[in-house]
């Protein structure tokens, strides 16, 4: 009942064996605490003063603090360890998806790496936390007190003996069936936060095409979907602790008939009896408390599962395999055109170091060979500029300084009026305290472009840059007037420009035409020339 991918996590072994001490602990102040109060109890059944009982009630008093002290040391010690090892996996998912981040999305979309980065991890250490002591209690405590049962009683015994097996065995089929409608529900919850996420990335272009109420509908589907797997779940859930319950009663109330029978026939002594149906309530307590945290704990399990899974994502490797290498030499400008599919974007991401280049490739740009792309003295030369640039919610300034946080309210002012936002700057009541982006000022396609130039300006040691179809979502005239912002900006840099657009042919010094394909997710290859501007294949899309 064990959940192995647990471990996996780091320093959990130690982890186990300490809560298995603590639970053995905690199994004998049990057993000490009902033998300290049953004895107090016989002797005043049998006539003996009560102030003579002192000393047992002392000890029971003492072995149930020092329970509760150790139960509350073990949690507080695990949660240590469970905020630890979630806030690890955190950073390791975090460096994942900076690593690698296109590829986990690919693969489990944006709204999934989302959940698991704001709730996941919280799910997880919740997970961690609950169903380590619950799984060691439920083997170790039940042993330490079947043993004092069995040393007291062997009726009894035999008859907790047989019992806990069979609710062991129900546990582990109902778990099977929880575990799989839990899964079931992850996955509808992921399904319905991409499908979300996704409506809400173009509510614009549905309100303007007309459709927005028909994708408002959609994600109730998708919400009714994900309502019905939780109800069912639920169900599940109620159903396993109403069975565990029964189970549990039925157990107690056959050692109690069968202790109240065999006391009226004189077969067994007081003192054993109720030492006896003291301990069997606690005998069933570990297994009825890990049924409820397991239940309440599975979405942890599944968020656990995903974020390893994540984690585990490979970098894309790309083969450069070209006719001719692709050499760019330092200050020179260069267009990457062909038709779409005939990846542009993946030439741009692998001299970015965004994916692994296959060894051998032969590529080099500012001297720079593709084996040492993904370094990061390579990475902080290279400024990419994606077709949507990120604007990041915050403030004006904190956009531009992104890359260097310490660049001057002087320097900013300069880039921002260099690429053409010196008004913007002006109509913000607050300047460049103004916050943009997701919950501040919304910025227009162009307006986004000229802020991310102006953060890769902002940082001088930036002077390679990568533009991936700037102005492509824009109108024509807005293309056009970006375009005259940024060819002043790149004078003295290394640009590569990738673009289906025939204006920017005119304004480079060499092109570079990749010849159309459909390339496959791990290893698509790309064909390389160097045609003149005027080639007609260089600008099909």
């Amino acid at each position: 009942m064990f959940d192995r991918q647990l471990l996996s996590l780091a320093g959990i072994r130690p982890v186990l064996v300490f809560v298995a001490l603590l639970s053995l602990v905690r199994g004998c102040l049990i057993v000490g605490q009902a033998y300290a109060l049953s004895v107090a109890i016989v002797n005043v059944w049998a006539g003996e003063p009560v102030w003579g009982q002192l000393p047992f009630v002392v000890a029971f008093m003492a072995c149930f603090v020092l329970r509760e002290v150790v139960r509350s040391a073990m949690e507080k010690w695990l949660d240590g360890y469970a905020h630890r090892t979630a806030s690890a996996m955190r950073e390791r998912l975090i460096s994942c998806l900076y690593d690698n981040a296109s590829s986990v999305v690919a693969r489990f979309g944006s709204g999934a790496v989302s959940d698991a980065l704001v709730s996941g991890v919280e799910k997880a250490e919740r997970y961690i936390a609950l169903i380590v002591p619950k799984t060691i209690a439920l083997v170790v405590v039940p042993l330490v007190l079947a043993v004092a049962i069995f040393s007291q009683d062997v009726t009894s015994g035999i008859i907790v003996g047989v019992c806990y097996p069979f609710i062991i065995v129900f546990m582990r089929l109902i778990g099977y069936t929880a575990s799989d409608e839990s899964a079931k529900r992850h996955d509808g919850f992921v399904a319905m936060s991409n499908h979300f996420l996704d409506a809400l990335r173009g509510m614009r272009t549905l309100k303007a095409f007309g459709i927005s109420r028909h994708y408002a509908d959609s994600v109730y589907v998708a919400s009714e979907r994900y309502r019905e797997m939780v109800m069912k779940t639920l169900r599940i859930a109620t159903l396993s602790s109403t069975v565990l319950d029964i189970f549990a009663t039925c157990g107690l109330a056959a050692v109690a008939i069968m202790l109240g029978f065999r006391l009226v026939e004189g077969t067994v002594a007081f003192l054993p009896a109720l030492v006896v149906l003291m301990l069997v309530p606690e005998y069933f307590l570990p297994v009825k408390a890990y049924a409820a945290d397991y239940h309440a704990a599975l979405d942890g399990k599944s968020a656990l599962q995903a974020i390893a899974e994540m984690c585990q994502v490979e970098r894309r490797t790309v083969s450069l395999a070209a006719s001719g290498p692709v050499v760019v030499a330092e200050g020179e400008k260069v267009a990457i055109v062909g038709k779409s599919g005939a990846g542009k974007t993946t030439l741009l991401d692998a001299i970015a170091g965004l994916v692994d280049v296959e060894l051998g490739t032969g590529a080099d740009v500012c001297g720079m060979p593709a084996s040492r792309f993904g370094e990061e003295g390579w990475q902080c030369r290279v400024a990419y500029i994606p077709q949507r640039p990120h604007i990041f919610s915050g403030t004006l300034r904190d956009n531009v300084a992104f890359y260097d946080p310490s660049v001057p309210d002087e320097v900013v002012l300069d880039v921002l009026a260099r690429v053409g936002l010196a008004r913007l700057v002006e109509e913000l009541p607050e300047g460049l305290d103004a916050r943009i982006g997701h919950g501040g000022r919304e910025l227009s396609g162009g307006e986004a472009h000229r802020v991310a130039l102006a953060r890769a300006l902002a940082d001088g040691r930036r002077s390679v840059w990568l533009l991936d179809e700037p102005g492509s979502n824009l109108d024509i005239q807005t293309e056009l007037e970006l375009k005259q912002s940024i060819l002043p900006l790149m004078e003295g840099r290394t640009v590569l420009v990738a673009t289906h657009r025939l204006h920017w042919l005119g304004d480079v010094d060499r092109v570079i035409d990749l010849d159309a394909g459909t390339f496959g997710y791990e290893r698509p290859h790309l064909r390389v020339g160097t045609p003149s501007p005027s080639s007609g294949e260089a600008c099909h899309a």
